[in-house]
């Protein structure tokens, strides 16, 4: 690959000649990792898990035989960047009213990029923690649904998402689902009947208005009473 990501665990396959059947070790920024040689004229590199940070600026990957001299050393035009990279985010669903904490996990990340979370078309700044977290809240939606979910760096290009060992994407890989909330309803009280007392002499049946946020045009909600009833809810708007 010509991409090398914070949370290790990838392969780097080196192509040449004259290699030995004996111990060789790979270098990039700094860190020294395995290798297998698989043939003659290649042999895999291991990244190492967990970088300290990520390193911007590309190095050339170095190959030393055992922790003696260096026996290839790939041009800066082939050299290796270390990028961020992210693996989950908790919790993955919140309230349509939005403002709710995500954290969002991986490895790699710098405290002097400005980081941004895009839920669906929606985007919100990222707060740094350390090098393996960011946080972010929840924009608010107005009808609840599942959207995706991606991290961008100062560039808004897309940060890569782990999706298992040397398995990566630069796509809106994660979902966030939106879920309506329900805020408040009127009137609090109405008698066993069901019913409003309008006069001494006259009722009607009560209308419960519920509010809240993200309720969905064309779904169908109930009611549920503590005696165990249920009755429809028509949706006259989101919120």
């Amino acid at each position: 690959p010509k991409s090398i990501f914070a949370d290790g665990g990838q392969v780097i396959t080196v192509n040449g000649a004259g290699f030995q059947n004996t111990s060789y070790e790979c270098e990039l920024h700094g860190y020294r990792f395995p290798s297998l040689v698989l043939s003659h004229t290649a042999l895999n590199c291991f990244t190492p898990p967990g970088w300290v940070g990520s390193a911007v600026d590309p190095s050339p990957l170095l190959i030393y035989e055992g922790n003696s001299s260096t026996v290839v050393d790939i041009s800066s035009s082939n050299a290796f960047a270390i990028s961020e990279v992210y693996s989950q985010i908790a919790p993955s669903n919140g309230s349509a009213r939005g403002d709710e904490a995500v954290l969002v996990t991986g490895n790699g990340f710098r405290y002097n990029v400005s980081y941004s979370c895009k839920f669906g078309i929606k985007v919100t700044a990222a707060r740094y923690i350390n090098t393996t977290t960011l946080t972010c809240s929840t924009p608010p939606i107005l009808v609840a649904a599942q959207v995706s979910f991606s991290i961008r760096d100062r560039s808004l290009a897309s940060i890569p998402l782990r999706l298992g060992p040397n398995d990566f994407s630069s796509t809106d890989g994660l979902q966030f689902d939106y879920y309506p909330e329900w805020i408040d309803r009127s009137p609090a009280y109405v008698d066993r009947l069901g019913s409003l007392d309008v006069s001494p002499t006259t009722l009607r049946v009560a209308t419960i208005t519920i509010r809240g946020f993200g309720f969905c045009q064309q779904c169908r909600y109930k009611c549920q009473y503590s005696t165990g009833a249920t009755s429809e809810i028509e949706t006259v708007a989101a919120r």
